[in-house]
């Protein structure tokens, strides 16, 4: 039980989360793919916790997780942001030479505080701080609207609510950087028509790999296609912005069809050319923050994992006359 002697602790002997970091790291090297759920497993039996805290769970209706193997997969989510491991898709990883060398440096003693001072955690942070920005920008800051009627506990569960759905926003965004490029296309088109651009009873669909003229997909508004959105999706990396000229070719082959109706989406951003172009051409741009927030808004890629209900008491019940 030498782990779990040495680690930090809350108060009741759960090893804090932090204490799961080093850990992590070695047990991911005993195999070359995990599962999610099983390394977190491995990593806490290699804890070697007592009993009693090791079938330990929250208890909550709601949310009856095990604590120490919650623990256990934040700090695997730290580690992924971070890049110290692999995410090979469909919940398995894999050690990389970034992590074991990490490992190395601190000489098993990985801490937060080292792991956020590392590149990739902080871009993980700057794009949080972007998201902030734009629902600031919408009008809609975070997702807490504050008023006299709020209780403490509301107002704090839907920060962590705000705080958790921005941190998956940041995943999905790190995932379509690595999607096929006609994936992405056939993504921004099925996100368009959630959002009720399809309308009632038209068509959305996405247009051929190659010689579609410009055009990545199409959202017929009515049966008929009189009223049409066409769509550009560009699947870039975060560092390649989309410029000026990209924007005026996609007007032009909208402009092709007799329509001014057209969405540019990009997983990275806009330059402030593009951004000032497509403004003065009555095209809508949309980032990859902002396409991302969407997709959690309209549950595109994403699935709901829990639901709260808060209850006040109904004072009509009781003003009985």
């Amino acid at each position: 039980m030498t782990y779990y002697v040495n680690a930090k602790k809350s108060k009741d002997g759960q090893p804090i989360w932090e204490s799961y970091l080093s850990l992590m790291l070695q047990v991911i090297q005993d195999k070359p793919e995990w599962k999610s759920r099983q390394l977190k497993m491995a990593t806490v039996d290699r804890m070697g916790l007592p009993d009693d805290l090791r079938e330990k769970n929250y208890g909550n209706t709601k949310y009856d997780d095990n604590i120490a193997e919650n623990r256990a997969g934040f700090a695997l989510s730290l580690l992924k942001i971070a890049g110290l491991v692999d995410f090979l898709g469909a919940a398995k990883y894999t050690a990389n030479e970034k992590g074991n060398q990490f490992l190395k440096q601190h000489q098993g003693m990985v801490t937060e505080k080292a792991i956020k001072q590392l590149s990739a955690y902080q871009a993980h942070e700057q794009l949080l701080v972007e998201r902030k920005k734009n629902k600031t920008k919408l009008g809609n800051e975070a997702l807490v609207e504050i008023s006299d009627n709020d209780l403490p506990a509301e107002l704090e569960m839907r920060n962590l609510e705000s705080q958790y759905n921005e941190s998956v926003a940041n995943e999905l965004l790190e995932r379509i950087w690595q999607m096929e490029s006609y994936e992405f296309e056939k993504l921004v088109v099925s996100l368009l028509a959630a959002m009720g651009y399809k309308g009632d009873n038209g068509q959305a669909f996405v247009t051929r790999r190659s010689n579609d003229g410009g055009i990545d997909g199409v959202l017929n508004q009515d049966p008929l296609g009189t009223q049409t959105v066409y769509v550009q999706a560009k699947r870039y990396s975060q560092q390649n912005t989309v410029q000026r000229p990209e924007i005026s070719s996609f007007y032009g082959a909208i402009a092709e069809t007799h329509s001014n109706k057209g969405v540019f989406m990009t997983s990275s951003s806009f330059s402030k050319g593009a951004l000032a172009t497509a403004k003065q051409l009555g095209i809508i741009t949309i980032d990859g923050v902002q396409l991302t927030d969407l997709m959690v808004q309209y549950q595109i890629g994403v699935r709901l994992r829990y639901q709260y209900q808060l209850y006040d008491v109904d004072e009509d019940f009781f003003n009985i006359e």
